[in-house]
C-alpha cells in the first residue's frame, strides 16, 4: 500500500503544505505526495485555496513518478491533460479517476482494493496495517507507515 503525504504532510496539518521544501522533504523520506496546483496565465502555482508557490514544469516532471497531482482550476487540467502525469480534478465528488486510473475516494466515503482512501482521519479511520485500498493519503503520512 502506497502512503500519500496530503499536500507534503508527515505529522499533521502543517502552514507548510503544498509548499515546495515541504514536499522535496516528504519525497525525500520515501512518500508519494499528493498537491494541489493552479495553472494562472500559463504559471504554475501551488497552494490549496489560490496558487501560492511558484513552480514549473521542469520542477513537476523531476518528481513526477511521487506526485498525486490535485487541479484545482480548468488551466490546470487542461494543462496536464496533454501529460502522462498522475493528475485528477475534483471538488466533491464521492469518487473520481486519476488519469492512471486510481480511485480517489472523498473523505468518509466506500472503497477497496483498488481504491487511494483519502483524508481517513476525517471518518476517524486508525492506521492499520491490512486496510483494503492501494494506497492512503493522509496528513500524517508518518503514523500510517509504521503500521
Amino acid at each position: 500500500m502506497k502512503i500519500i503525504a496530503h499536500r507534503g504532510n508527515i505529522f499533521g496539518p502543517s502552514r507548510d503544505e503544498n509548499r515546495p521544501e515541504h514536499i522535496d522533504r516528504a519525497i525525500s523520506l520515501g512518500y508519494d505526495v499528493e498537491v494541489d496546483i493552479h495553472v494562472d496565465q500559463e504559471t504554475l502555482l501551488l497552494g490549496h485555496d489560490s496558487g501560492i508557490y511558484k513552480v514549473d514544469m521542469a520542477w513537476l516532471t523531476e518528481r513526477k513518478n511521487r506526485l498525486w497531482i490535485h487541479c484545482k482550476n480548468f488551466n490546470a487540467l487542461s494543462l496536464l491533460s496533454a501529460t502522462d502525469f498522475n493528475y485528477f480534478y475534483h471538488i466533491d465528488d464521492p469518487y473520481t479517476i486519476t488519469s492512471l486510473g486510481y480511485i480517489w475516494t472523498y473523505p468518509g466515503q466506500q472503497f477497496t482494493q483498488n481504491f487511494v482512501l483519502v483524508i481517513p482521519e476525517i471518518a476517524n479511520i486508525i492506521p492499520q496495517k491490512n486496510i483494503e485500498c492501494c494506497a492512503v493519503c493522509t496528513d500524517y503520512a508518518h503514523d500510517w507507515r509504521l503500521q
